[in-house]
């Protein structure tokens, strides 16, 4: 690689941008720029879904740079209508919003990123087949932290974990355990995100903790003892909803109940690496928590089945080689 390009990242996550940060790009800018921000005006932002003092930081920054990196498409909106000098490649984490597409419609911002990233094949389909974004221009921006959470030893007697806070359905999963009294369970309703709706969950039953939220070492030791992990997810259009923990769980070493949703298909491999589940379906998701209870050899082997699988699919360093590739493409087209 003769002359790497300098690249802006302008992240619109909570979350750390660990593995990635020093290999993809030079900077990031983030939610910091909002400190002292008016709230009444981050409020609008919030509403329209689109983060607009952060993408004019990131206009005035990017003369700076070869390239700019949009976390999600909140800014990645907003840059591609802001004339940018500079390529723009950006990430979607909820393309197939009726909002979002109308938006896409009306304004053709698409069209002016140079490359799309997604995260699950859902928002792929959505991308190709509605949007016309053509399939060279795509490419998959998601890993597995198989290095921060690792397999411990095999668990036999220990809590359920349920992690999480994006569109999860805990009223279906507080429901299907209230049948289940021996089947001791810990919810962390929020880990890196802020609580949205911890205190308003349905009061659960006594062998049912919700705890408070934990740094991501915790969390990993939370892994280590659980028995397996169960994703409870909402019908949504943001397909990737439960990605973060399917894949941390899989890294752990740990077997997968989740609701089926377009997306969890990617992350969790029926019957080998997990169990899905219909939404909203007590009964179903009742049956495989007693099923993966009631056998934890079989929660064992799914769970090496799913280290192994995301090893093979989701290494981070296949994610880094492959953005790299991306963004020098990006850049030998804009010259």
């Amino acid at each position: 690689m003769a002359h790497y390009p300098r690249v802006l990242h302008v992240d619109t996550s909570f979350a750390p941008s660990g593995y990635r940060r020093t290999q993809l790009w030079d900077i990031t800018i983030d939610y910091q720029a909002y400190a002292g921000f008016p709230r009444y005006l981050r409020k609008i932002e919030n509403l329209l879904r689109l983060d607009l003092s952060l993408a004019l930081w990131a206009k005035a920054l990017s003369p700076k740079f070869d390239l700019v990196l949009a976390g999600s498409e909140r800014v990645g909106i907003p840059l591609a209508l802001l004339d940018l000098k500079k390529p723009l490649v950006s990430v979607v984490h909820h393309i197939a919003s009726p909002r979002k597409k109308l938006l896409f419609y009306s304004t053709g911002a698409h069209a002016k990123w140079k490359r799309v990233g997604y995260l699950c094949d859902a928002d792929r389909f959505v991308l190709n087949n509605e949007l016309h974004v053509s399939l060279p221009k795509l490419f998959r921006f998601l890993a597995a932290p198989i290095e921060q959470f690792r397999p411990g030893d095999p668990v036999r007697q220990g809590p359920i974990l349920s992690v999480g806070v994006s569109k999860r359905d805990y009223e279906t999963l507080i429901f299907a355990l209230r049948k289940l009294p021996d089947c001791r369970t810990e919810i962390f309703a929020s880990t890196r995100y802020p609580v949205l709706y911890r205190e308003n969950m349905l009061k659960p039953p006594a062998w049912v903790s919700i705890e408070p939220p934990v740094g991501l070492d915790e969390l990993g030791a939370r892994y280590e003892q659980a028995l397996f992990v169960v994703i409870p997810l909402v019908v949504t259009t943001q397909y990737n909803a439960g990605a973060t923990t399917a894949l941390e769980s899989a890294a752990a070493g740990k077997a997968i109940i989740a609701t089926k949703t377009k997306g969890m298909a990617d992350y969790v491999v029926d019957g080998v690496t997990g169990i899905l589940v219909p939404p909203h379906d007590v009964d179903a998701m009742a049956c495989a928590i007693r099923k993966l209870k009631d056998d934890p050899d079989l929660a064992i082997e799914m769970g090496r089945n799913g280290r192994k699988f995301v090893e093979e699919n989701f290494d981070p360093r296949d994610m880094v080689r492959a953005t790299q590739k991306v963004i020098l493409e990006a850049c030998a087209e804009a010259c």
